[in-house]
Protein backbone atom coordinates (compact mmCIF):
# COMPACT_ATOMS: atom_id res chain seq x y z
CA UNK A 1 0.00 0.00 0.00
CA UNK A 2 1.17 3.58 -0.63
CA UNK A 3 2.85 5.29 2.32
CA UNK A 4 2.17 8.87 3.41
CA UNK A 5 4.75 10.59 5.63
CA UNK A 6 4.34 13.88 7.50
CA UNK A 7 7.21 16.18 6.46
CA UNK A 8 7.21 17.87 9.87
CA UNK A 9 7.16 15.12 12.51
CA UNK A 10 7.96 12.08 10.36
CA UNK A 11 4.79 10.12 11.19
CA UNK A 12 4.26 7.48 8.47
CA UNK A 13 0.97 5.76 7.68
CA UNK A 14 -0.12 3.38 4.96
CA UNK A 15 -3.02 4.48 2.78
CA UNK A 16 -5.38 1.80 1.39
CA UNK A 17 -5.25 1.69 -2.40
CA UNK A 18 -8.98 2.36 -2.73
CA UNK A 19 -8.61 5.59 -0.72
CA UNK A 20 -5.62 6.89 -2.66
CA UNK A 21 -6.74 10.24 -4.18
CA UNK A 22 -6.37 10.87 -7.94
CA UNK A 23 -4.83 14.31 -7.36
CA UNK A 24 -3.09 16.41 -4.71
CA UNK A 25 -5.10 17.05 -1.56
CA UNK A 26 -4.36 18.89 1.66
CA UNK A 27 -4.30 16.66 4.73
CA UNK A 28 -3.62 17.16 8.43
CA UNK A 29 -1.15 15.07 10.42
CA UNK A 30 -2.95 13.43 13.39
CA UNK A 31 0.17 13.75 15.55
CA UNK A 32 1.48 17.30 15.07
CA UNK A 33 -1.69 18.76 13.49
CA UNK A 34 0.32 20.27 10.64
CA UNK A 35 -1.30 20.54 7.23
CA UNK A 36 0.56 19.55 4.06
CA UNK A 37 -0.19 18.61 0.47
CA UNK A 38 -0.39 14.91 -0.33
CA UNK A 39 1.46 14.09 -3.63
CA UNK A 40 -0.27 13.44 -6.91
CA UNK A 41 -1.43 9.95 -7.77
CA UNK A 42 1.22 9.43 -10.40
CA UNK A 43 3.81 9.28 -7.63
CA UNK A 44 2.09 6.30 -6.00
CA UNK A 45 1.47 2.79 -7.32
CA UNK A 46 -1.71 1.86 -9.08
CA UNK A 47 -4.37 0.39 -6.80
CA UNK A 48 -4.25 -3.38 -6.50
CA UNK A 49 -6.79 -5.36 -8.44
CA UNK A 50 -7.32 -2.87 -11.25
CA UNK A 51 -5.24 -4.82 -13.74
CA UNK A 52 -4.13 -3.45 -17.10
CA UNK A 53 -7.42 -1.67 -17.79
CA UNK A 54 -7.28 0.10 -14.45
CA UNK A 55 -3.67 1.14 -15.06
CA UNK A 56 -4.59 2.57 -18.47
CA UNK A 57 -7.48 4.50 -16.97
CA UNK A 58 -5.21 5.94 -14.30
CA UNK A 59 -2.60 6.88 -16.91
CA UNK A 60 -4.81 9.45 -18.61
CA UNK A 61 -7.38 10.18 -21.26
CA UNK A 62 -5.26 8.77 -24.11
CA UNK A 63 -5.40 5.28 -22.60
CA UNK A 64 -9.22 5.07 -22.76
CA UNK A 65 -10.31 2.63 -25.47
CA UNK A 66 -12.11 4.10 -28.46
CA UNK A 67 -15.86 4.28 -28.11
CA UNK A 68 -15.73 3.88 -24.33
CA UNK A 69 -16.63 6.64 -21.95
CA UNK A 70 -13.80 7.52 -19.61
CA UNK A 71 -14.81 7.00 -16.00
CA UNK A 72 -15.12 10.20 -14.02
CA UNK A 73 -12.44 10.29 -11.33
CA UNK A 74 -13.66 10.48 -7.79
CA UNK A 75 -13.48 13.94 -6.29
CA UNK A 76 -10.92 13.91 -3.49
CA UNK A 77 -12.36 14.52 -0.08
CA UNK A 78 -10.62 17.52 1.40
CA UNK A 79 -10.38 17.80 5.17
CA UNK A 80 -12.44 20.48 6.78
CA UNK A 81 -10.54 23.73 7.15
CA UNK A 82 -9.20 24.24 10.63
CA UNK A 83 -10.80 27.25 12.31
CA UNK A 84 -9.75 27.14 15.98
CA UNK A 85 -6.71 26.23 18.04
CA UNK A 86 -6.82 22.85 19.69
CA UNK A 87 -7.44 22.51 23.40
CA UNK A 88 -4.66 23.39 25.81
CA UNK A 89 -4.35 19.85 27.16
CA UNK A 90 -4.06 18.43 23.64
CA UNK A 91 -1.40 20.98 22.81
CA UNK A 92 0.59 19.95 25.87
CA UNK A 93 0.29 16.26 24.93
CA UNK A 94 1.47 16.80 21.36
CA UNK A 95 4.31 19.06 22.49
CA UNK A 96 5.41 16.45 25.03
CA UNK A 97 5.64 13.75 22.36
CA UNK A 98 7.74 16.05 20.16
CA UNK A 99 9.86 17.01 23.16
CA UNK A 100 10.76 13.39 23.93
CA UNK A 101 11.82 12.80 20.34
CA UNK A 102 13.86 15.98 19.94
CA UNK A 103 15.37 16.51 23.41
CA UNK A 104 18.93 15.22 22.66
CA UNK A 105 19.29 17.43 19.57
CA UNK A 106 17.83 20.53 21.20
CA UNK A 107 19.81 20.19 24.41
CA UNK A 108 22.95 19.67 22.33
CA UNK A 109 22.34 22.95 20.52
CA UNK A 110 21.78 24.76 23.81
CA UNK A 111 24.98 23.35 25.29
CA UNK A 112 26.86 24.39 22.16
CA UNK A 113 26.34 28.01 23.18
CA UNK A 114 28.28 27.33 26.39
CA UNK A 115 31.45 26.21 24.61
CA UNK A 116 32.93 29.70 23.99
CA UNK A 117 32.35 30.59 27.68
CA UNK A 118 34.28 27.50 28.73
CA UNK A 119 37.02 28.21 26.17
CA UNK A 120 37.40 31.81 27.40
CA UNK A 121 37.56 30.73 31.03
CA UNK A 122 40.11 28.04 30.17
CA UNK A 123 42.29 30.48 28.20
CA UNK A 124 42.34 33.01 31.04
CA UNK A 125 43.13 30.26 33.56
CA UNK A 126 46.02 29.08 31.38
CA UNK A 127 47.43 32.62 31.13
CA UNK A 128 47.21 33.02 34.90
CA UNK A 129 48.93 29.66 35.40
CA UNK A 130 51.81 30.62 33.09
CA UNK A 131 52.35 34.25 34.07
CA UNK A 132 50.97 34.27 37.62
CA UNK A 133 49.87 37.92 37.71
CA UNK A 134 47.46 38.87 34.92
CA UNK A 135 48.35 42.56 35.34
CA UNK A 136 51.73 41.84 33.80
CA UNK A 137 50.14 40.72 30.51
CA UNK A 138 47.19 43.07 30.20
CA UNK A 139 47.40 43.32 26.36
CA UNK A 140 47.32 39.53 26.09
CA UNK A 141 44.40 39.28 28.49
CA UNK A 142 42.53 42.01 26.60
CA UNK A 143 43.07 40.23 23.29
CA UNK A 144 41.85 36.91 24.69
CA UNK A 145 38.83 38.59 26.27
CA UNK A 146 37.90 40.41 23.04
CA UNK A 147 38.26 37.23 20.98
CA UNK A 148 36.18 35.35 23.53
CA UNK A 149 33.39 37.94 23.48
CA UNK A 150 33.20 37.82 19.67
CA UNK A 151 33.13 34.01 19.76
CA UNK A 152 30.44 34.03 22.44
CA UNK A 153 28.21 36.35 20.42
CA UNK A 154 28.71 34.42 17.18
CA UNK A 155 28.23 30.93 18.61
CA UNK A 156 25.27 32.01 20.75
CA UNK A 157 23.46 33.53 17.77
CA UNK A 158 24.29 30.56 15.55
CA UNK A 159 23.18 27.95 18.06
CA UNK A 160 20.01 29.98 18.75
CA UNK A 161 19.17 30.08 15.05
CA UNK A 162 19.93 26.36 14.65
CA UNK A 163 17.78 25.65 17.70
CA UNK A 164 14.79 27.37 16.06
CA UNK A 165 15.38 25.46 12.81
CA UNK A 166 15.51 22.15 14.74
CA UNK A 167 12.26 22.97 16.54
CA UNK A 168 10.46 23.94 13.34
CA UNK A 169 11.67 20.91 11.36
CA UNK A 170 11.84 17.69 13.37
CA UNK A 171 13.73 15.90 10.61
CA UNK A 172 16.91 17.93 11.17
CA UNK A 173 19.83 16.54 13.13
CA UNK A 174 22.11 18.81 15.14
CA UNK A 175 24.56 19.13 12.26
CA UNK A 176 21.84 19.70 9.67
CA UNK A 177 20.26 22.40 11.83
CA UNK A 178 23.59 24.21 12.04
CA UNK A 179 24.10 23.92 8.29
CA UNK A 180 20.60 25.14 7.47
CA UNK A 181 20.75 28.08 9.88
CA UNK A 182 24.16 29.48 8.87
CA UNK A 183 23.00 31.16 5.59
CA UNK A 184 20.14 32.87 7.47
CA UNK A 185 22.11 33.83 10.55
CA UNK A 186 22.09 37.53 9.65
CA UNK A 187 18.32 37.52 9.09
CA UNK A 188 17.79 35.65 12.36
CA UNK A 189 19.85 38.18 14.34
CA UNK A 190 18.05 41.07 12.64
CA UNK A 191 14.61 39.67 13.46
CA UNK A 192 15.68 39.00 17.05
CA UNK A 193 16.84 42.61 17.37
CA UNK A 194 13.64 43.97 15.80
CA UNK A 195 11.45 41.80 18.00
CA UNK A 196 13.36 42.68 21.15
CA UNK A 197 13.14 46.37 20.28
CA UNK A 198 9.45 46.45 19.37
CA UNK A 199 8.06 44.34 22.21
CA UNK A 200 9.13 47.04 24.63
CA UNK A 201 5.88 48.69 23.50
CA UNK A 202 3.93 46.28 25.68
CA UNK A 203 2.48 42.79 26.11
CA UNK A 204 0.31 43.25 23.04
CA UNK A 205 3.36 43.51 20.80
CA UNK A 206 4.99 40.53 22.52
CA UNK A 207 2.11 38.27 21.51
CA UNK A 208 1.77 39.75 18.02
CA UNK A 209 5.40 39.22 17.04
CA UNK A 210 6.13 36.11 19.08
CA UNK A 211 6.20 33.79 16.05
CA UNK A 212 8.34 35.93 13.75
CA UNK A 213 11.37 33.61 14.05
CA UNK A 214 9.26 30.62 13.07
CA UNK A 215 8.00 32.59 10.07
CA UNK A 216 11.60 33.22 8.99
CA UNK A 217 12.60 29.57 9.42
CA UNK A 218 9.50 27.96 7.90
CA UNK A 219 8.41 30.48 5.26
CA UNK A 220 11.51 32.51 4.46
CA UNK A 221 10.03 35.94 5.27
CA UNK A 222 12.63 38.31 6.68
CA UNK A 223 12.80 41.46 8.77
CA UNK A 224 9.59 43.40 9.20
CA UNK A 225 7.87 41.06 6.75
CA UNK A 226 8.21 38.19 9.23
CA UNK A 227 6.96 40.37 12.09
CA UNK A 228 3.93 41.55 10.10
CA UNK A 229 3.05 37.99 9.08
CA UNK A 230 3.30 36.88 12.72
CA UNK A 231 0.82 39.61 13.62
CA UNK A 232 -1.58 38.53 10.88
CA UNK A 233 -1.50 34.96 12.15
CA UNK A 234 -2.46 36.24 15.61
CA UNK A 235 -5.31 38.41 14.29
CA UNK A 236 -8.61 36.95 15.45
CA UNK A 237 -6.91 34.53 17.87
CA UNK A 238 -5.17 36.91 20.26
CA UNK A 239 -7.01 35.74 23.40
CA UNK A 240 -6.41 32.04 22.69
CA UNK A 241 -2.72 32.57 21.97
CA UNK A 242 -2.27 34.87 24.97
CA UNK A 243 -3.78 32.29 27.36
CA UNK A 244 -1.51 29.54 26.03
CA UNK A 245 1.64 31.65 26.22
CA UNK A 246 0.65 32.93 29.67
CA UNK A 247 0.29 29.38 30.99
CA UNK A 248 3.67 28.54 29.48
CA UNK A 249 5.36 31.54 31.12
CA UNK A 250 3.64 30.75 34.43
CA UNK A 251 5.11 27.24 34.39
CA UNK A 252 8.49 28.74 33.44
CA UNK A 253 8.34 31.11 36.44
CA UNK A 254 7.47 28.32 38.86
CA UNK A 255 10.32 26.13 37.60
CA UNK A 256 12.84 28.99 37.70
CA UNK A 257 11.85 29.77 41.30
CA UNK A 258 12.83 26.30 42.56
CA UNK A 259 15.86 26.79 44.83
CA UNK A 260 19.05 25.22 43.55
CA UNK A 261 17.62 23.17 40.69
CA UNK A 262 15.72 26.00 38.99
CA UNK A 263 18.50 26.97 36.58
CA UNK A 264 19.07 23.37 35.47
CA UNK A 265 15.36 22.60 35.07
CA UNK A 266 14.85 25.74 32.99
CA UNK A 267 17.52 24.47 30.59
CA UNK A 268 15.44 21.35 29.99
CA UNK A 269 12.13 23.23 29.92
CA UNK A 270 13.23 25.69 27.24
CA UNK A 271 13.08 23.11 24.39
CA UNK A 272 9.58 22.12 25.46
CA UNK A 273 8.51 25.78 25.54
CA UNK A 274 9.79 26.34 22.01
CA UNK A 275 8.14 23.16 20.72
CA UNK A 276 4.90 24.24 22.40
CA UNK A 277 5.09 27.65 20.71
CA UNK A 278 5.97 26.10 17.36
CA UNK A 279 2.87 23.90 17.47
CA UNK A 280 0.75 27.00 18.08
CA UNK A 281 2.39 28.64 15.07
CA UNK A 282 1.72 25.59 12.88
CA UNK A 283 -1.94 25.62 13.88
CA UNK A 284 -2.27 29.32 13.11
CA UNK A 285 -0.57 28.78 9.77
CA UNK A 286 -2.98 25.96 8.96
CA UNK A 287 -5.99 28.06 9.96
CA UNK A 288 -4.84 30.95 7.77
CA UNK A 289 -3.61 28.90 4.84
CA UNK A 290 -1.77 30.78 2.06
CA UNK A 291 -1.54 33.95 4.11
CA UNK A 292 -0.05 36.76 2.04
CA UNK A 293 1.02 39.96 3.76
CA UNK A 294 1.82 42.92 1.53
CA UNK A 295 4.89 44.99 2.35
CA UNK A 296 4.26 48.39 3.91
CA UNK A 297 7.07 50.79 4.69
CA UNK A 298 4.83 53.11 6.70
CA UNK A 299 3.59 50.23 8.85
CA UNK A 300 7.18 49.14 9.50
CA UNK A 301 8.06 52.60 10.77
CA UNK A 302 4.91 52.53 12.90
CA UNK A 303 6.06 49.41 14.76
CA UNK A 304 9.59 50.75 15.16
CA UNK A 305 8.13 53.98 16.55
CA UNK A 306 5.95 51.99 18.94
CA UNK A 307 9.01 50.10 20.13
CA UNK A 308 10.89 53.34 20.68
CA UNK A 309 7.92 54.66 22.62
CA UNK A 310 8.12 51.60 24.83
CA UNK A 311 11.78 52.33 25.62
CA UNK A 312 10.95 55.95 26.46
CA UNK A 313 7.77 55.13 28.36
CA UNK A 314 9.38 52.85 30.93
CA UNK A 315 11.85 55.48 32.28
CA UNK A 316 9.04 58.03 32.22
CA UNK A 317 6.78 55.82 34.35
CA UNK A 318 9.61 55.07 36.77
CA UNK A 319 10.35 58.76 37.15
CA UNK A 320 6.64 59.59 37.54
CA UNK A 321 6.29 57.05 40.33
CA UNK A 322 9.61 57.64 42.06
CA UNK A 323 10.46 61.13 40.90
CA UNK A 324 10.00 62.83 44.25
CA UNK A 325 11.95 60.14 46.07
CA UNK A 326 14.78 60.34 43.54
CA UNK A 327 14.95 64.12 43.78
CA UNK A 328 15.06 64.01 47.58
CA UNK A 329 17.77 61.36 47.44
CA UNK A 330 19.86 63.51 45.08
CA UNK A 331 19.21 66.96 46.51
CA UNK A 332 19.51 65.92 50.17
CA UNK A 333 23.23 64.98 50.07
CA UNK A 334 23.94 67.91 47.72
CA UNK A 335 22.37 70.40 50.14
CA UNK A 336 24.34 68.92 53.07
CA UNK A 337 27.55 69.22 51.04
CA UNK A 338 26.81 72.89 50.26
CA UNK A 339 26.07 73.66 53.90
CA UNK A 340 29.40 72.18 54.94
CA UNK A 341 31.13 74.32 52.37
Amino acid sequence: MPLITCPHCGLAKEVPAERFPPGPVRVTCPRCRTGFVFPEREQGPAPDGEGAAGAEAAAGREAAPSGMREPTPATPVRPEKKRQLQRLEDLFAISWESYKRRLPTLIGLLLLAALPFLALAGALAAVKLVFGDLEQVIPLVAGIALTGIVAILLISCWSGAAFTFAVADERLSLREALERSWPRLGSFVWISMLTGFIIQGGVLFTVWFFFSQFVLVSEGDRGMGALRKSREYIRGHFADVFVRLFVLMLIWSVIAAIPGLGAILVLFFWPFAMIFACHIYRELREIKDNLNVAASVSESWTWLGAGLLGYLLIPFIIFALLGTTLLIGILGPLRALLNQG
